[in-house]
């Protein structure tokens, strides 16, 4: 009877670890798939960037009512903020795999060399933005 108590007990403690181990494999696929949404958003932020700069590099800037900006530039100032945050993003997230696959290129430093690349683009592109907007008369 002593032993058939003891192996009741074993199973409802072994039943307790497998709801725990559970819970928290749950919460890693959790995890996992909320970083697989920001990758896909971080993406798709970069993919307007690109589309509205071959649709401008193609076509130029749709027609515009004077004093106003074409909806070219509008997208490209809503999609300032994402696409800062989607390059991060991804970087941050891929870095290390990318040293793993290809350590010549993107070695010890490589983290920092795109940090510093992307903000000294951000800083270049505000600056040229600003200089066009005293050069078209805004």
């Amino acid at each position: 009877m002593h032993l058939a108590t003891r192996a009741i007990q074993g199973a409802q403690i072994y039943g307790h670890i497998g709801q725990v181990a559970g819970t928290v494999t749950a919460r890693l696929r959790r995890r996992e798939m909320i970083k697989k949404i920001v990758d896909v958003l971080s993406l798709a932020s970069i993919a307007v960037f690109v589309g509205v700069v071959i649709w401008l590099a193609m076509w130029g800037a749709s027609p515009h009512a004077p004093g106003r900006l074409p909806i070219q530039s509008k997208l490209l100032g809503w999609d300032a903020v994402p696409i800062m945050f989607g390059v991060n993003w991804l970087i941050v997230r891929y870095a290390n795999s990318a040293i793993e696959k290809f350590p010549r290129a993107f070695g010890r430093r490589g983290l920092l060399f795109y940090f510093s690349l992307v903000l000294a683009g951000f800083i270049l592109l505000s600056r040229l933005f600003l200089i066009l907007s005293k050069l078209l008369g805004g």
